[in-house]
């Protein structure tokens, strides 16, 4: 008995369709579509769980022909580095949308801070807001000018995710560490010790007495 059902319409009317590259195929008689399993996403052959894995390899910083070469050696499945990366750019804008639409329940305290970082002899600034509550990354903006509307940029992006405008408070910036004038010493030369050469005593065989 055949406990698969339609990944579309639901229904119980389905039956195997053979397999394709070892994976069981269905078709449903009701909405007669053709589907590879509940745990495959709609058009897709590989399951979720392997979909996922490829992303997070990606983004572990793995490249695209070690991804296939895992993906060959842990589940068997000769997959190409095209097909990789057809899988993180699809998802990833899946997930940038679905990001969108998340309102944060962040505190009413925010720590803005701002890096620099000298890539090819030009400055590039990172601007960060992160709420001292939940520890969550509210907004980011990089530019490569450090003015005030940049950080006004940055508080509009905060805004536009958060909907709130809450305490501001700036990162303390270090005090930078006073510079002492190097004191040079003057290695001494060591005194060399000097020797006296004494003569040997002369003993004389006459004065000798036996």
């Amino acid at each position: 008995m055949n406990n698969q059902v339609c990944k579309y319409c639901q229904s119980e009317r389905v039956i195997k369709y053979g397999k394709y590259k070892d994976v069981q195929r269905y078709f449903c008689k009701d909405c007669r579509r053709k589907f590879a399993g509940l745990d495959t996403i709609p058009k897709m052959q590989y399951s979720t769980s392997k979909v996922a894995d490829a992303l997070n390899m990606y983004y572990e910083g793995m490249s695209l022909n070690e991804i296939r070469r895992n993906f060959i050696q842990q589940h068997n499945d000769y997959i190409s580095d095209v097909s990789a990366l057809n899988w993180v750019n699809r998802f990833t804008k899946l997930a940038v949308m679905e990001a969108d639409k998340y309102n944060p329940n962040v505190g009413d305290i925010w720590v803005a801070d701002e890096t620099m970082v000298d890539i090819d002899g030009k400055n590039i600034w990172f601007w960060d807001i992160i709420d001292t509550k939940t520890r969550f990354l509210i907004a980011s903006h990089m530019s490569f000018t450090h003015t005030s509307r940049d950080a006004q940029t940055l508080m509009e992006q905060a805004y536009k995710i958060t909907a709130r405008m809450p305490v501001f408070k700036p990162q303390p910036k270090l005090a930078k560490p006073k510079r002492q004038p190097l004191k040079l010493k003057r290695k001494r030369k060591p005194k060399q010790k000097s020797i006296r050469h004494t003569a040997k005593p002369t003993v004389s065989l006459s004065r000798i007495r036996y």
